[in-house]
């Protein structure tokens, strides 16, 4: 009889478990990704579990923590694609399934699972920011590389008499789709919004985190607000990148 009672308090207990767990996943909504971009393809593998946490324990994110977040992504050019509440939700993810998947592997092999478990989890936390860390050097390289190109172009529109915002405009037109061509669209876009040149500048140069994009960006600000001619600065960069 004791026995029958212990089994049935056990399997109640299962089975409240699995209740809450179910309400849990219910709970989260479905999210809107039509304006979004689609996750990179690790993220989709645990895309429900992110998903989870964020709604769960979105709020418990820092304001400070989400900016610093957020700016990584934007550098890495994945800021439509994740959020900072679901990067931070990637990390946690992976530091449970490293270190669960070496605490598993290290009691078969008869090894101290435990120790090994932590140092697993803490290398899964790091993993996705080692990825965002090769994402931001790879798109920060391709815009060292495509940005002579595109002062070229800019220089010799406002040489032929067009304006710096023309300038950009043909260089956007002319050029085949590059991190640095979808930077260019969006100050244009900035500009058309009401902003001011000095303002998408600075955000372009915010969001690539690119030393040579800031020195660009610093003589063009400076040029326009001095009056200067902008052919013979921009030539001038041209040459020297």
């Amino acid at each position: 009889m004791t026995a029958l009672l212990i089994s049935l308090a056990f399997g109640g207990f299962v089975a409240m478990l699995f209740w809450q767990a179910w309400a849990l996943v219910h709970a989260v909504p479905d999210e809107n990704r039509q304006f979004l971009d689609r996750p990179p393809l690790g993220f989709r593998l645990i895309w429900p579990l992110i998903a989870l946490l964020v709604h769960h324990g979105g709020h418990l994110l820092g304001e400070e923590r989400r900016r610093a977040t957020t700016l990584e992504l934007k550098r890495a050019g994945v800021e439509y694609s994740v959020s900072a509440e679901q990067f931070v939700a990637a990390r946690v993810v992976a530091a449970a399934g490293f270190g669960l998947a070496a605490w598993w592997l290290g009691g078969m092999l008869g090894h101290a699972g435990s120790a090994f478990a932590l140092l697993a989890a803490a290398g899964g936390s790091f993993y996705p920011k080692l990825w965002l860390r090769e994402t931001t050097r790879e798109r920060q390289g391709a815009i060292l590389r495509a940005l002579p190109f595109y002062l070229d172009i800019v220089t010799l529109s406002v040489e032929a008499g067009s304006n710096l915002t023309g300038g950009l405009t043909q260089a956007v037109q002319k050029s085949a789709d590059s991190p640095l061509r979808r930077e260019l669209s969006r100050v244009l876009r900035d500009i058309r919004a009401g902003r001011t040149r000095a303002e998408a500048l600075r955000d372009l140069v915010e969001r690539t985190g690119n030393r040579e994009v800031q020195m660009v960006v610093s003589g063009l600000i400076q040029a326009e607000r001095t009056g200067s001619s902008l052919g013979p600065l921009l030539r001038s960069q041209a040459e020297q990148l």
